[in-house]
């Protein structure tokens, strides 16, 4: 075998692994299909899946609570009544 077949062979090999790595990351692996990272309900095509949009609901309403319980704590009167409390 030439120098110049060989690399050509090589070219060819990197070309095939590399056409094969795009469809594989396209098409999802069994490994993502498995765990749940399919594309359920992913309509920005990023591969999210159902779980995460079940867990960015409970963020959200996570958000929503720590923002009352914010606004609870900084209130006046929840000061006042912890002084009298104290007392």
């Amino acid at each position: 075998m030439h120098v110049f077949e060989m690399v050509v062979l090589i070219v060819l090999i990197a070309a095939i692994a590399s056409i094969v790595t795009k469809y594989m990351d396209r098409k999802g692996s069994g490994a993502d299909m498995m765990f749940g990272l399919g594309d359920d309900d992913d309509s920005l095509g990023l591969g999210l899946g159902s779980k995460n949009s079940v867990s960015l609901e409970r963020l959200e309403k996570l958000e929503e609570r720590v923002a009352v319980l914010e606004k609870i704590i900084t209130d006046r009167n929840y000061d006042l009544k912890e002084e009298f409390d104290r007392l």
